[in-house]
């Protein structure tokens, strides 16, 4: 079960917690404060079932992704998701995390891609292999629902783990111009 809506948490504007501070809150399983505060909203809020994988707060999950994605790139503010997709993968929770939960976290990438982009491109189409799962949103005053999940049969797939194409219809191409989402 998810809380997905085209709205949601916005995340703070300023960088990731200091390394420092988060190895820290590791180590001691300290709570969750203030500054993290809005991190855990958008990812528990999200998908709740996450939590599941690390019970019953969610402590040690939140701040080794934290960690992880303060030694990275930054990425794009809607591709929150996608990276944390990428991390679970990557993670001890690698064995315990859904094909669902993953499905949530792509479905709320596309539908936060949707909200943020001031681009011509009325929807955008995201991909992640091992699900073979596809989520398409689309801009409101779109023809079409927000949200869907069209069948992956339907179009070239990509060889990335994860990938999004920008659509200039709400319409689906047979061979959308991929881009590999950066690893």
């Amino acid at each position: 079960m998810s809380n997905l809506t085209s709205g949601g948490i916005r995340l703070p504007k300023r960088a990731l917690p200091n390394l420092a501070i988060l190895e820290q809150a590791l180590k001691d399983n300290l709570p969750v404060g203030p500054s993290l505060r809005p991190y855990w909203h958008q990812l528990f809020d999200i998908c709740p079932s996450l939590l599941k994988l690390d019970a019953p707060e969610g402590r040690s999950l939140l701040y080794s992704y934290l960690y992880w994605a303060a030694r990275r790139p930054a990425l794009p503010g809607w591709q929150f998701y996608l990276d944390v997709s990428r991390w679970l993968l990557l993670s001890p929770y690698r064995h315990r995390v859904s094909d669902e939960q993953l499905d949530i976290l792509l479905d709320a990438s596309a539908l936060r891609w949707s909200d943020l982009d001031q681009g011509p491109a009325q929807a955008i189409l995201l991909y992640r292999r091992g699900g073979e799962q596809l989520s398409l949103a689309r801009k409101r005053g779109s023809h079409g629902r927000p949200l869907e999940n069209p069948d992956p049969s339907l179009v070239e797939l990509p060889t990335a783990d994860f990938a999004w194409a920008l659509l200039e219809s709400s319409e689906i191409p047979a061979q959308p111009n991929w881009q590999t989402v950066p690893a």
